[in-house]
């Protein structure tokens, strides 16, 4: 074994002895340092080999197959029989790089289109520059700095791509996209259960034109992470989204793994899917191309989450025995498998695209509401337990739970859904309100009989939404659901249907009659209206009203 010294402090071929000290090309069994002044490069365009090599050259180059700078013969290749410590300057790979381990201690790497071989890399793996491809055969091993834990796979360039021929395997390291349009692809690929992949920013994508086998976590924490894959993935790992970020699922889902949705994320799912769908957080979105090719369904759904059924109309929905049936009319169009609730108060609306936004209700009064109680109008956020409401008969009901919730409307994927609707003084009748009234757009209102969720009643007047940053909503719950006065209108009380949860405090309630079970919504103290001629008919009436107001 012989060690080699670059011998010029400029650039030129690794293939030129003259260049070398001893003055000899070195071989597979040999050892290599060089050195080379600022802006040249060392240029290995042939096939060759060395045991080990350091480069530590400052701003210069090694160009390891030559297409780089233009050569005729880009097809160059270095197996490495032991180390490359890359300590300083660049190394462009557009050829081949081969066995051995990369210690990348400080040096910068560039993949024009270059091949790592059977290579274990310790310290980060940085993908930085535009329009960089690398491809990965016979095995990727990832280490951290000095062979030591973990390794890491950074993708922060713009349009780049790496790309993992054949059949592979990443495991026991972090992939980090956050460039732009950037692409971890794969023929058949496998994330190992120590693998995890992040989307933290951008536009990014992992496809594989056959199987992604997922045993580990993909998670997509910002900007937009599309999973396209034609073979399907076999998800037995987690997948999830949240802080505001976008993941597409383009590839049909299979497996027992979990796929959840955080606060602010948006999952979108456009093919098959044989995984279930929890939500984890507030403000999450799940939207759905098809309900026949969802087949597992959704779990956690709470206050302030939507699910998008795109393509589909309905105008109602009831749950019963765990399965949320929707109905155009009387005609069942959908229906979908609904987990951790236990009754049912949910609403649909359109999504103004054709399809229908499903959500479970948020029915409350925003802070400042007066509420009638035996010791007269009382600021909702003052009322405690065990005091006496005053119900629209004029009965006295004990109030039983005291609920309250802050939203970020801002972080909202659809705010509309959780902006307060104002309901002017004297909207209902003289007196009815009394006084301006906020309510949840799901609050329903006590009138000829039904309860109507106000937002049903919007007519951008009398009664409108507000858009708004963030909203303190609370309920009253009473030892059974009720219609009590909020500024002198009828609504109604809190009816427990399983979302207790979605309130601040709702882990731990305080309360007087802890035996009372969860009610379901055909428990409800009068019957809901959100379509048909009813709903018309009191439409109407209110316009008619107001009208005649007006023109007073």
């Amino acid at each position: 074994m012989t060690s080699y010294n670059w011998a010029s402090g400029n650039g030129g071929s690794w293939n030129t002895g003259t260049l070398w000290t001893p003055s000899a090309v070195p071989t597979a069994i040999d050892s290599a340092t060089i050195a080379v002044s600022a802006g040249y490069a060392v240029l290995i365009d042939g096939n060759d080999a060395i045991a080990s090599l350091v480069f530590n050259a400052g701003s210069a180059e090694l160009d390891i197959g030559g297409n780089f700078i233009g050569t005729a013969t880009p097809a160059g290749t270095l197996t490495l029989g032991g180390t490359f410590d890359a300590m300083a300057g660049g190394t462009v790979i557009d050829g081949e790089l081969v066995g051995g381990v990369v210690e990348d201690t400080g040096g910068r790497f560039g993949f024009v289109n270059g091949t790592l071989s059977g290579v274990t890399w310790d310290g980060t793996l940085n993908i930085f520059a535009e329009y960089n491809n690398l491809n990965v055969t016979n095995g990727l091993t990832l280490l951290g700095a000095g062979g030591v834990g973990p390794g890491a796979l950074s993708m922060t360039g713009s349009v780049d791509t790496t790309y993992l021929m054949g059949t592979e395997t990443l495991d026991n390291a972090s992939v980090l996209l956050s460039g732009t349009a950037d692409t971890l692809q794969g023929d058949t690929l496998t994330f190992g259960p120590s693998l995890t992949v992040t989307n933290s920013a951008n536009a990014n994508a992992i496809f594989t034109s056959g199987l992604l086998t997922n045993a580990g976590s993909i998670v997509a924490s910002g900007g937009a992470l599309t999973l396209n894959d034609a073979g399907g993935i076999a998800n037995t790992g987690q997948i999830s989204v949240g802080n505001g970020a976008t993941l597409t699922l383009l590839g049909s889902v299979s497996g027992a793994g979990g796929l959840s949705i955080g606060a602010g994320g948006t999952m979108v799912i456009n093919a098959a899917s044989g995984g279930a769908v929890n939500f984890t957080g507030t403000g999450g979105l799940l939207s759905l191309s098809s309900l026949g090719a969802f087949s597992d369904g959704v779990g956690g759904i709470g206050t302030g989450n939507t699910i998008d059924v795109t393509g589909t109309v309905a105008d109602s929905a009831t749950l019963s025995g765990g399965t949320l049936d929707l109905y155009n009319g009387v005609s069942l169009v959908g229906a979908l498998s609904v987990s951790g609730v236990s009754g049912g108060h949910f609403l649909v609306a359109s999504d103004g695209d054709g399809g229908t936004d499903i959500n479970y209700t948020l029915a409350c009064f925003a802070t400042g509401t007066r509420i009638a109680t035996s010791r007269g109008p009382r600021a909702v956020e003052d009322i405690e337990v065990g005091e006496f409401i005053v119900t629209h008969d004029g009965a006295r009901r004990e109030a039983v739970w005291i609920g309250h919730r802050t939203v970020d409307c801002s972080a909202h994927p659809r705010p509309a859904h959780v902006w307060p609707v104002r309901v002017r003084a004297g909207a209902f009748g003289e007196g009815r309100p009394s006084r301006d009234l906020m309510l949840s757009p799901d609050h329903a209102v006590f009138i000829d009989d039904v309860l109507v969720p106000v937002r049903e009643l919007i007519d951008g007047e009398a009664i409108a939404q507000l858009p708004v940053d963030r909203v303190t909503y609370w309920h009253i719950e009473l030892e059974t659901h009720d219609v009590i006065l909020a500024e002198d209108l009828p609504t109604e009380s809190f009816l427990d249907s399983g979302n207790r949860s979605s309130f601040a405090n709702g882990g731990g309630v305080t309360r007087l009659h802890p035996e009372f079970a969860a009610a379901a919504w055909e428990e409800a103290c009068a019957p809901l209206l959100v379509h048909g001629k009813r709903l018309d008919a009191i439409r109407e009436a209110l316009r008619h009203r107001r009208a005649h107001t007006n023109a007073a």
